[in-house]
């Protein structure tokens, strides 16, 4: 559903119009940096190395 300014209300199918690709640039001594589905960050398993 979509609420327009004014309160008019439309119930319409939601279906994306282009493909975004998403680039991380992370350094070099960054390891085992992952993304999940929503694109945030896991630190859990993140390391530096020298």
């Amino acid at each position: 559903m979509i609420l327009w300014p004014g309160g008019e209300k439309w119930d319409v199918p939601l279906c994306p119009i282009y493909h975004d690709v998403c680039l991380y640039a992370t350094r070099k001594n960054v390891h085992g940096l992952k993304l999940d589905p929503f694109f945030k960050p896991s630190l859990d398993k993140a390391w530096f190395r020298e």
